[in-house]
Parts: C-alpha cells; structure tokens; sequence
C-alpha cells in the first residue's frame, strides 16, 4: 500500500498539478482502506478518537484534633481506633478510614508512643458492586502549604465483604513537621473507575487547554504592570492596578475611586499593604493566599468591598486557626462584620473546647462586651441542638437576646450541652461529605494551691503529727472531685520525722468521688518565687485512666525539688495541678471549613455583567460598519498584541478593526471579556481571521470547528483558501476528511474551478488528503 501512496505522493509534488491526484490509481487507494476498515466492531471516527476511562473522585480530608492526648487515651484504656466515614456522591460505595498504632511486626498492643508504628488504614464497609478504584493518601505539612503523598494504589476487588480492607499505610515515624495547634491532618483520595470506552472526539485536542488560562492571563497582566491607570493607596504603600478590572469585579469600586490628575485613586488607608495586595490578587486572579496574620482585615476589607467569596475564603482561615488566645478578637469581628460562617465556626469551637466558658478568658469577655458573648452563645445553642431540643433551649435564647448578659445563660448552656451529648452519645458515627474532624470533648481543671508558712507548717508537722496539708477542688460541672496533699516521707516511702534537708517532699492527688469511668491528663507545676519571671517549673503530665474510681483513689504523685529556696517566696509556696478531663472522642463533619458552594462562573460572570453596562469605557472598536467601546486594560490583559495595535487620539483609545464586520468584533470582544463566544455561520470565516490577526488561539479554533462542521460542497472552494492564509492545520485536516467521506466533491465543477483558480490552496489539501487518509 505504501509504495502505491509513494508513487502518487511522488507525482503531486513534483509537478503541483493536483489534477495529477484524481487519477484512477488514486481512488482505488481510497476505496481499499475503507473497504478493510468496514467490517471491524468499533466506531468509526472523522478526526479524532478518544479512549477514556468514566471516575469519580471521592476526596477526603480528616483533621485529627489533640493528636497526641487521643494516642495516650488509646495505649492506656484500649479505646475504639480513630475513624471517619465517608462516601461516593450516589452513595453506592462507602469507605472508613482507621488510625491505629502496632508494633513493628503488625500486632496492635500498648507499646510506647516513640516504638509504636501509626498506620493509616482504608475500609469499604458495604455490600456492593465490584469496586475498581485508585487510593491515595496524602499527609499534610504543619503550614497547610504542602503534602507528602504516602500511598497510592490501583486496588480491585470483585466481591466485597460487609467489611473489606482495600489499603494501609504506614505514617511517618516522626510527625512533629505535620502537626499543627496538636492536629494531624489526612488526606484520602479515591478514583473509583466505572467503566472505559472509546468515542469520537469532535474537539481539537488544543481546546483541552488549561481551565485556568482565562484566569491566568489577568494574573500575568498584574504581575506584568502594563498600562496601568491607578493607585491602591493602603496605610504602608501604594500599590498599581487597573480601574476597569477593579469596577469589573467590584462595581462598589465605582463610588470609592476618585480621579486626581491623570491617575485614579483608591483611598485603603485602614487597611494593611498584604492585606490589599491580596484584595487586588482575588480580583485579578480569583485568588489570594490568606494567611492567619491578615485574615482578619481580609474580611473587613472583603465585607467593605462586597466580595462574599472572598469573605468566606478569610473566614474559613479565621475558623481554621481558632484558638483560646485569640477566641475574643475573633467574637467582636464576627458580631461586627455579621459573619454567620464564623459565628459557627467559634461556636463549634466551644462546644468542642467546653472549658473555654469557664476560663478567665471568657470572664474578662463578658466584662468588656457581654452583648457578643451572649451572641455567640446562642449560635453555639442553636447549632447545637435540633428540633427535639428546641422547646427546651426557648427560654435561654429569650434571655440572650433580650438582656444581652452571656453570664445569666453560661450555665444553662453548659447544661444543655451536656443534656444533648448524652441524647446523641449512641447514635452511629457520621458520614461526611469533604471534611471530618477527630476531637476530644474534655474540660480543664486548673487550681491553684499556695501555702503559706511553709517551714512552720512542715516543723508542726513533725512535732506534732498534724494532718497532711491539703486542699480540695472540683470540676465546673461538680461531677469529679480531687483532693491534693503535700507529705514529707523518707526516701524508703515511710512517712517520719526528719530534718527538712533528709526529707522527701510529695504531692499526690486524689479522685473524692464515685463517678463514671474517669480518663483525665494530670500535671503539677511549682511557681517560682520571683513574680518578675512568670514562670513556672513543669514538675510531670501524666496520662490517666480509671474504670472505677474509688471513694478515694489516689491517681498521680510527683516528688518536689530537694532544694526549694528559689520556689519559696516569703515563707509561701505556690503549687498548680492541671487537671484535664476527658469526656469523649467523637468524629464529626466539620461544615465551618467547607469553602462553600460557589459558583465556579462568578469569575468570568462578573467581566460579562461589566461588558453589558458598558461602565467607564476609555476606548473605542472601529468596525467596517459600526463602533463599539470597551476597556484597553481587558485587551492588553486578554491579547498583549493590542497593546502594538491602540492607539490613543485625543482622551480615548481606538483600535481600527475595518477589515472586520461588526458582528465578528463584537464575538471577539465577547471572547476577550468572557473567554467564549457563540459564532454564528456567518461570521465564522470573518472570526477566524481575526483571531488569527490578533493572535488568540483559543478563539481560533472555536472558529475552525464551526468552519469544519459547516463543511459542504459550496463552500469547500473558499474553506480552501482561508485555512491556507490563516495557517489553519484543524481546517485543512476538516477538508481532507470531508473529502474522504465525500469523494464526489473531487469531481464535481466547483472541484475543477479550484484547480484552475487556485491550485496552490487545493494542492496542500489533497496532500492533507494523502496523508490522514
């Protein structure tokens, strides 16, 4: 076959006479091909043939609060392994993902944290269809910045038990560069495969570009700093931009932008430099990185400038990074920017860090502005509990929102939140969509024991056999009770009467009650004497669990420094116990840290709207029978070429495009705003020359597919000679197969009058011919 082609391809390039091309011969190699491909079991497709598997990507991320308290919980009271659940958007597969720490060999037990083995491990826990999927499972670093991919894995199983383990990873044996605030966030990917197939492709493959092309030529047009025309004066620099971008993404722009000379200017004063930069990056770029230190002013600019999206970006980092420091600022900028995301991300917060309410903390918030303490407290009861609960919880809210005095209600909230975990304690763990959250409900008791007249009181000890020194404290909730004592004893463990130098000094805490099973994390520390260190030495921190708490139990003792002269101020010594009760461990679905259901149009959407209203037009498309006004900075952003072809006369910008209809201009124009445009048949020829004039590669094969699918025998002869002044590879290859198909048009007159017209354009399409064929 291929000698046959030779011969022919031979004769057409030596002589250009593509009359040479119709001969007998030259057909039959036509027919022969079509007739071996005829009888085969697959589609039979014009250009293009794409082989393509159909999946579904299930990603998940599961955040894992107080990482290091759930390991310790675990080696000591034989807890249930860490899960979270989650399933495929039909719900036909659903997976649990399992936290567990074993020995080197695979066995699970208590070992010590620093030889135990953590491993990650993925579960398909229900009966369905055969399930062909790709695992992977990423950790990620303490800055949230990047992951390190531990695994990935095609696993197929063709009959799925109850309960089937599909993947297990090992974690790193050091995890300290991944944990952040004491969490440790996992990433699970799954790609379930459905089923692959082979179909015609009516694309070019250069239209699958990059979905962000659109978006990243306003980037380059910002980092570039062409043309611009206005000042971002923030309250530590100025920073340059555009003022038809900035109207187009923030028509509230139109009343804070000022002209002064020849420059506009945007007054940001009470605003930061990084936090503008990254207002102007949203804009350019639909994007910015926000980073904890100026999320804060990001939302206020963001509510200022009315951009929700950007909005919800700050405050899904203000959510994320919540802490008992900084709890209070965060509380004032959600009553003051009325930000119902945040106001339920502090109020999760508190439901899952109950101490906070009984931290000095929350007392001075109460003091300094109790009207936003009591608004957060009734997003936290009404997120709390459901419809079951509500008839309970009328009262609380009456009182919250007509005294405004969080103090009158913290006590009822802390027991309806006990009242609703109790009613919620049995039910099945959740199934998320994107984000679980492993944590611990605990409350910290923290007491704080100064004797005074200690020599004394240890001298009376001895001589006198008086009572251990002693104090008692309990829990906010009265449910646990402790008592801590000091005793001096000999170093054999026999309480007598030494010289202070001789003795042993000891604390030792006690459970006073019986209650549930008591699991808590105890710690000691010893205030130094002078105030003017603020600090105090950590004495031990220790990991506790009791099954059945006595009458009294003791459950943690630490031996004091020998020599205490630098801990003793003014014959006083200060001792604090720190004792953190934990309650229990409940994985959840975390909807404060969903970025939200934005519309992935908005971007484009927002230049679109900016286009019609035709708002602060600087220059001006001269047409062959029209004149239409636009925006120079979209053009130099969309096609740096333009920024050769504008000129300015007199106060505007003109683009002289008389070679062009108006109707084509105005499909150009569309592209360069929205980044599509419908063209109509009529104009498609007009289009592609443009877009081939100004160089917009995308916009010239959205032309060359409408010229390709509107191929027929009447307009062949001119399809020929545009794909050859333009260049066009996708036409000239449209041709050649619509040739193919259709080998009549080589005989037809129109065929004949191209050769003898113009037998340089119909030459490269026969050849085109030759070789797809």
């Amino acid at each position: 076959m291929m000698l046959k082609i030779r011969l022919t391809f031979f004769l057409f390039l030596l002589s250009g006479n593509v009359a040479i091309a119709r001969y007998e011969g030259y057909w039959l190699l036509l027919r022969n091909p079509q007739r071996a491909n005829k009888d085969k079991n697959i589609t039979t497709c014009d250009q293009i043939s794409r082989s393509t598997v159909k999946s579904t990507e299930v990603k998940h991320r599961w955040i894992i609060e107080h990482f290091n308290e759930q390991e310790s919980l675990q080696t000591c009271k034989f807890m249930p392994m860490q899960s979270a659940e989650f399933a495929s958007p039909d719900k036909r597969h659903k997976f649990q993902i399992f936290l567990r720490s074993r020995e080197a060999n695979g066995n699970a037990g208590m070992q010590n944290q620093l030889q135990a083995q953590k491993a990650i491990t993925l579960h398909s826990f229900s009966h369905s269809d055969p399930l062909f999927c790709k695992v992977r499972i990423d950790i990620a670093y303490a800055n949230g910045a990047h992951m390190n991919k531990l695994f990935e894995k095609v696993v197929h199983q063709e009959k799925l038990r109850a309960v089937s383990e599909i993947a297990e990873v090992t974690l790193p044996q050091n995890l300290d560069s991944y944990i952040v605030n004491d969490a440790l966030t996992i990433i699970c990917t799954v790609v379930i495969y459905d089923e692959i197939s082979t179909a015609c492709d009516s694309e070019s493959p250069a239209d699958n570009e990059n979905d962000e092309a659109f978006v990243s030529s306003f980037e380059k047009f910002l980092k570039a700093k062409t043309a611009t025309d206005m000042d971002v004066i923030a309250s530590d620099c100025v920073t340059t931009a555009h003022r038809s971008i900035l109207l187009a993404r923030c028509p509230l722009m139109m009343s804070l932008i000022e002209k002064e000379k020849d420059r506009y200017v945007l007054e940001a004063t009470q605003f930061s430099c990084q936090a503008m930069e990254c207002v102007i990056s949203y804009i350019y770029t639909d994007k910015c990185t926000i980073t904890p230190d100026i999320a804060e002013e990001v939302l206020r600019a963001a509510q200022n400038y009315e951009m929700p999206k950007l909005a919800r970006n700050a405050e899904n980092e203000l959510v994320l990074y919540l802490d008992e420091e900084n709890i209070a600022s965060r509380i004032k900028l959600a009553k003051a920017v009325g930000s119902t995301v945040l106001s339920r991300g502090i109020s999760n917060y508190i439901i899952k860090n109950r101490h906070v309410l009984s931290s000095d903390d929350w007392e001075k918030i109460e003091t300094e502005d109790s009207s936003a303490a009591a608004f957060i407290l009734k997003e936290a009861v009404l997120h709390l509990v459901g419809k079951t609960m509500m008839p309970k919880i009328v009262s609380t809210i009456i009182l919250i929102l007509a005294i405004g005095n969080s103090a009158l209600v913290r006590s009822k909230v802390l027991h309806q939140l006990d009242d609703t975990e109790r009613a919620n304690k049995d039910k099945n763990i959740s199934t998320c969509d994107e984000i679980s959250r492993s944590t611990i409900k605990y409350t910290v008791v923290k007491h704080q024991w100064i004797i005074e007249n200690f020599i004394e009181q240890e001298s009376l000890q001895k001589l006198k056999t008086m009572p251990m020194q002693s104090a008692e404290f309990v829990s906010p909730d009265k449910r646990h009770k402790f008592k801590i004592s000091l005793q001096s004893k000999e170093t054999t463990g026999k309480t007598g009467s030494q010289t202070p130098q001789q003795a042993q000094r000891t604390l030792t805490l006690h459970s006073l009650s019986r209650s549930d099973p008591l699991s808590c994390k105890v710690r000691f520390d010893i205030a130094y004497a002078h105030e003017s260190q603020r600090s105090s030495q950590n004495l031990a921190e220790k990991v506790i669990h009791l099954k059945k708490p006595r009458a009294v139990g003791e459950i943690a003792e630490v031996t004091l420094p020998q020599n205490m002269n630098s801990l003793i101020d003014n014959d006083a010594l200060t001792l604090i116990c720190v004792v953190t009760i934990y309650e229990e461990i409940s994985t959840v679905c975390d909807e404060a840290s969903s970025p939200g259901n934005e519309n992935d149009k908005a971007f484009v959407s927002s230049f679109e709207k900016f286009l019609k209203a035709k708002t602060a037009t600087d220059m001006d498309i001269i047409a062959s029978d029209c004149v239409i006004t636009a925006h120079r900075s979209k053009f130099f952003a969309r096609g740096p070429l333009m920024v050769s072809l504008i000129e300015k006369e007199k106060d505007r910008y003109v683009l002289n495009a008389t070679e062009f209809s108006c109707q084509a201009m105005q499909c150009v124009i569309s592209f360069i705003y929205m980044d599509n445009c419908t063209i109509k048949l009529d104009i498609a020829e007009e289009v592609l020359r443009a877009a081939h004039d100004y160089n917009m590669p995308k916009l010239k094969r959205i032309a060359e597919k409408e010229l390709v699918r509107s191929l027929d025998e009447n307009n062949i002869d001119s399809r020929m000679k545009l794909a050859k002044d333009t260049g066009s590879t996708v036409l000239s290859r449209g041709i050649s197969t619509y040739i193919t198909n259709n080998r009549q048009v080589r005989s037809s007159d129109v065929s004949k009058n191209m050769e003898t017209e113009n037998a340089s354009a119909d030459a490269p399409i026969s050849k085109e011919t030759i070789l797809h064929l």
